[in-house]
């Protein structure tokens, strides 16, 4: 890492417009805190023998932002790596990236939200990516340099941290970057670029979706190998051909190449026996999402329009929701066949609802329960794991302590409009195909029968529990 003292700052020797100080957490005794500029440009240089030879580099800026406005929230900075070799030799790559962090700049595939957004490093600070280079390395004296720069000299409006009036805040806006760093990070990637692409397709099949679409930054022949359908179909259920076949409304799996296909079915659930189920693959993984509608789903007095009124809801993939009319217990259970789901993957099982505006008699804890049934559950004829759980939560007096199990015991909202419970979860086994099981899951209310009305359910829902997503 270049410390801020090693770069070439404009006008950083001008007290007016930048600081130099000690800043808590930083690894180095000064950083830069910007006063006042009219625009951004700052640079740095390495000699590459300083870095590991026959390695990919990715090199970024490191930065903090002050609270408030600042003036980089509309306008790209042009950020340039550049290598020199011994032979004089030149390879550059350019890019425009924000310094933004609030979102509204982050691209449509969030594995590249890293490359072109500022985004949180883990250590209190913010970096963003300025571009990759390959430092093929050599004899001590045949050196060669990186250079690096950010440069905003385009759009010419004032930058500083005082507070001005609402009238010109559009063009007097507060920044402050109270670290500018470079670092060079080493991406642990061997020289296997020397191999055939074929070679390359094989051996990215083995890893993970995200893995694959990182490492079509590494070069056009890895990403060539990583968009190929050798790699895509791996990634693919075994069963995804059947799945398709189910679909509830005509689906075209004919796209231009299996990665268009696993895109596809992993943006956009898929309807599937008779629009009872939807169908989704999890991004990053390929693991299988099932969702059970509410008409797949055994619901006392369902069928009684007294209790319980069927009808389409906007915002539901399912062509039917329930909506609770008056009842004075709830008792809602579903099922399915493990083999639908992927092996080897830690589950969770949720109840998907809504709330009407006016929400009555809920608010004692229901019991949820998921349940592994048969082969499903190993040595064991059943699994079973049993907790309370709260379908409305009056102003977060039942969330617990831990934010983190708040979806767990509490219903949260989802991010699709629609709000879900944890009632459990459980590890699916990898079984032979004439080795079934089912999943057993339900919610029941049948101690306290009071009235109750004024939620609408969608389903029930099993997505596997996984750490990384790249939609």
């Amino acid at each position: 890492m270049l410390g801020a003292k090693e770069l070439g700052i404009a006008w950083g020797d001008n007290p007016n417009h930048w600081r130099w100080e000690g800043y808590p957490g930083s690894r180095f005794p000064k950083v830069a805190e910007l006063q006042w500029v009219c625009w951004l440009e700052t640079r740095g240089k390495l000699d590459t023998r300083l870095l590991s030879p026959n390695t990919v580099y990715g090199a970024y800026i490191v930065l903090k932002f002050k609270e408030g406005d600042n003036g980089f929230e509309d306008e790209p900075i042009k950020a340039k790596i550049e290598v020199a070799g011994g032979n004089d030799s030149v390879c550059s790559e350019e890019r425009l990236v924000y310094f933004d962090s609030s979102g509204e700049h982050s691209p449509s595939d969030p594995v590249l939200e890293s490359q072109y957004v500022a985004h949180e490093r883990g250590d209190g600070w913010m970096e963003v990516d300025m571009g990759h280079f390959y430092n093929e390395g050599g004899r001590d004296n045949e050196g060669g340099e990186v250079h690096m720069s950010v440069l905003e000299t385009e759009r010419l409006l004032g930058k500083n941290n005082l507070d001005t009036e609402s009238e010109v805040k559009s063009t007097m806006e507060r920044a402050e970057k109270e670290e500018v760093l470079v670092e060079i990070s080493e991406d642990i990637i061997n020289n296997i670029e020397r191999l055939p692409e074929g070679c390359i397709s094989d051996i990215l099949a083995l890893t993970t979706p995200a893995d694959a679409c990182r490492s079509c930054l590494v070069s056009t022949l890895f990403k060539s190998a990583a968009d190929s359908d050798v790699v895509w179909e791996k990634f693919m259920p075994p069963d995804y051909q059947d799945i398709i076949s189910r679909a509830f409304y005509p689906f075209l799996s004919a796209a231009s190449s299996k990665k268009e296909l696993y895109y596809r079915l992993s943006d956009y659930p898929l309807l599937i026996d008779g629009g009872l189920k939807s169908f989704q693959l999890e991004k990053s993984s390929g693991k299988k999402f099932i969702m059970l509608g509410a008409k797949e789903l055994a619901i006392a007095h369902g069928d009684n329009p007294q209790h319980w009124y069927w009808r389409g809801y906007p915002g539901s993939r399912l062509a039917k929701v329930a909506e609770l009319k008056w009842i004075r217990w709830i008792e809602i259970r579903g099922k399915l066949d493990t083999r639908l789901l992927s092996p080897k993957t830690f589950y969770a099982a949720y109840l998907v609802l809504k709330f009407k505006d006016v929400v009555y008699g809920f608010d004692q804890p229901v019991k949820a329960k998921v349940e592994l049934v048969g082969r499903a559950a190993g040595n064991n004829e059943v699994c079973s794991e049993e907790r309370h759980v709260y379908l409305v939560d009056n102003g977060g007096e039942h969330s617990p302590l831990d934010p983190t199990l708040a979806g767990q015991y509490v219903a949260r909202e989802r991010g699709d409009g629609w709000m879900e419970v944890e009632m459990g979860h459980f590890y699916n086994e990898e079984l032979e195909e004439d080795e079934g099981g089912d999943v057993h899951m339900s919610v029941l209310e049948t101690e306290r029968l009071g009235s109750k009305y004024g939620i609408i359910v969608q389903g029930m829902e099993l997505r596997p529990k996984v750490d990384t997503q790249i939609p």
